[in-house]
């Protein structure tokens, strides 16, 4: 089991929640992590940006994927297509980051748009 920082977690919910367009619902998110993350996984469908952040609030502070047992294909999967995925994540990110801090908050509402494109059943981590 995860031991989430659910106080800082919903902070962090509350702070998005006053700049978004949608609402941001990350405890949701981490009370579905496990299941979220190994569909995302199997598709080879990186996670928001957002959420690789949330997966650092943890209370001993080690990083929510660290703390799951993966099959062999996972791990395949998280180091050889996904890895390389997260790299371009984070130029874009820091791009984003560059440009103004308006660039920043789009780049992330538009990934997790994208997320919920792709599974509509996740809906309730942002609408």
């Amino acid at each position: 089991m995860i031991d989430w920082d659910i106080s800082y977690i919903q902070e962090l919910e509350d702070h998005y929640n006053e700049i978004f367009e949608e609402h941001l619902n990350l405890v949701y998110f981490t009370n579905n992590f496990e299941n979220i993350y190994r569909l995302t996984i199997r598709d080879k469908f990186l996670l928001p940006d957002l959420f690789h952040d949330v997966m650092l609030y943890t209370f001993n502070g080690i990083n929510a994927r660290d703390k799951m047992m993966y099959s062999e294909k996972e791990l395949e999967i998280l180091e050889e297509v996904l890895e390389e995925e997260r790299i371009n994540q984070r130029k874009k990110r820091h791009d984003a980051i560059d440009k103004n801090l308006e660039a920043y908050y789009e780049f992330l509402q538009e990934e997790l748009r994208e997320f919920i494109k792709k599974y509509p059943f996740w809906e309730n981590v942002f609408r």
